[in-house]
């Protein structure tokens, strides 16, 4: 899993009023972990989780109704990983 900054992403938010946050959901098989990188993203002022999937079947079930910004996974399998990029382009 990537962490770090993008100078997109910054721009991204630099852009967003100050009521507007960035919708995440997280895609995680294992529990706790999901709960906690939940429990922690939504400590911050300008990021929401939106929505919690283990695994990435349901999240593209709800993918038009969550219409999330920012998709958080540590465990997209390779080749399942292009067709959900295909699908979040086309949203």
């Amino acid at each position: 899993m990537y962490i770090g900054s993008s100078s997109r992403a910054d721009s991204f938010i630099a852009t967003r009023r100050m009521n507007d946050y960035v919708k995440i959901i997280i895609i995680e098989d294992n529990e706790p972990v999901k709960d906690g990188f939940a429990l922690i993203i939504n400590t911050q002022q300008h990021y929401r989780v939106i929505n919690t999937y283990t695994n990435c079947h349901d999240a593209l079930k709800n993918l038009k109704k969550d219409s999330p910004n920012l998709v958080v996974s540590t465990k997209i399998v390779e080749w399942f990983s292009m067709h959900f990029v295909r699908v979040l382009r086309g949203i």
